[in-house]
């Protein structure tokens, strides 16, 4: 998008909404697959993505508290074995349900940039 003034505020903020975006559909994905507590969650994305995604609790937790605000997730106060009381999150139906349409999204996201990118070097 454009104007006389030059790249549309919108379009210059897109690979921020596009990562914000990709946090929390990861989130809400790994928290589909089992309940974790936040630096859980940190730790998961870490190695999961070989280290090419780092996200610190400051991203992680705001991304949960939206997300259990929507009515996607429920947080549990449990003990863990060491004595120290975690909050543990769980998907609620309506976060699968969201998750379902986020994930087609990205599908559909990422083949645009894979048909957009061909032939380029």
């Amino acid at each position: 998008m454009t104007d006389s003034n030059g790249p549309s505020r919108r379009a210059d903020h897109l690979p921020q909404r596009i990562a914000k975006g990709g946090a929390t559909t990861l989130v809400l994905a790994l928290l589909a697959e089992r309940p974790m507590y936040g630096y859980e969650l940190v730790q998961t994305i870490h190695e999961r993505s070989d280290g090419l995604l780092t996200f610190g609790e400051g991203t992680v937790y705001p991304i949960l508290y939206s997300l259990r605000d929507r009515g996607y997730l429920v947080g549990e106060s449990q003990e863990s074995a060491e004595g120290r009381v975690r909050r543990v999150y769980r998907v609620k139906p309506a976060g699968l349900e969201a998750l379902t349409q986020w994930r087609a999204e990205w599908t559909r996201l990422s083949e645009g940039m894979r048909l957009a990118l061909r032939g380029t070097s």
